[in-house]
């Protein structure tokens, strides 16, 4: 939906992606992701994952094919490249530690040790290996080993003892206990490097309520802010509304064509004080389907 904004952190304040409706802003991310997010406008992407080293990985939502770099950890690649194939993939904290769910075939990974004790932990403690694997919606990395593990019907979630305690585990507490079981959809994600940032959506399964929850530093929040506020002009829905009736082909060939006079914003090396990163905004914003 145009009204779902598109969030990605990279390995330090100055990495990330955050896009809505049709523009984006963008800092320290490699040439490599130009072109894709350049035809592909924010409300076409389902996700984005980030690596520790700036590789990335992006869901095409009209054509659901996912795109990304080459230097993807390699495992993630063939998942990527398999068939059936991954559709949806999130990157850790370091290098080659992901998680890749491929439809009807389960999921794949690689993890630290202390990663892989949590897990197992986690499996016995929902009924086991077997009810784990089928149930996998796909794991979001935090800091540390911090992990979400996202279910089919609902979500459990381990927190090292820098996040215990903290804002994201009382929002996660919020949701995971209500009756029925919420949901945490793809497209929600973790900070790498800071306990206190992430963008989480939750749903319910019995009216589809979908409730977004987000801790961004100020910079981010700020972009999020304009990007918000462009989104809510008629000229944006207009365009919109033109691209969401075109379709994949002709959407992506004419992009420049209806979106002239609305840039899209991209910042190579855009800098981030470090007072700013330190100064978190937060937000919240409730959809129905």
């Amino acid at each position: 939906m145009s009204n779902i904004p598109v969030i990605a952190f990279g390995s330090s304040p100055d990495v990330y992606y955050i896009g809505l409706g049709m523009r984006y802003y963008m800092a320290g991310m490699p040439e490599s992701v130009r072109p894709t997010i350049q035809k592909l406008p924010a409300i076409q992407l389902q996700w984005m994952s980030i690596e520790e080293d700036g590789s990335w990985a992006t869901r095409e939502g009209y054509g659901c094919r996912t795109e990304f770099s080459t230097s993807v950890t390699q495992g993630a690649i063939d998942k990527i490249k398999a068939f059936p194939a991954a559709d949806y993939v999130t990157f850790g904290p370091t290098k080659s530690i992901f998680c890749a769910i491929t439809p009807g075939q389960g999921w794949a990974g690689s993890m630290a040790d202390e990663q892989i004790e949590k897990l197992r932990e986690m499996q016995a403690s929902v009924g086991g290996e077997d009810v784990f694997n089928q149930g996998l919606k796909g794991i979001l990395f935090g800091k540390g080993m911090t992990m979400i593990f996202m279910f089919k019907g609902g979500f459990s979630y381990y927190t090292d003892s820098e996040a215990e305690g903290g804002k994201m585990e009382s929002l996660l507490n919020e949701y995971i206990y209500r009756q029925p079981a919420w949901t945490l959809e793809r497209g929600s994600t973790l900070c790498p490097w800071n306990v206190d940032y992430y963008f989480l959506k939750f749903k319910d399964p019995e009216s589809s309520t979908i409730k977004m929850f987000w801790s961004l530093p100020q910079s981010m929040a700020d972009n999020l802010a304009d990007l918000q506020a462009t989104l809510a002009t008629p000229e944006a829905q207009q365009a919109i509304a033109n691209h969401e009736q075109l379709g994949l082909v002709l959407a992506t060939s004419n992009y420049v064509q209806y979106t002239n006079g609305w840039p899209v914003y991209f910042t190579q090396n855009l800098s981030i004080a470090a007072a700013n990163a330190l100064r978190v905004s937060t937000g919240a914003y409730v959809y129905r389907w």
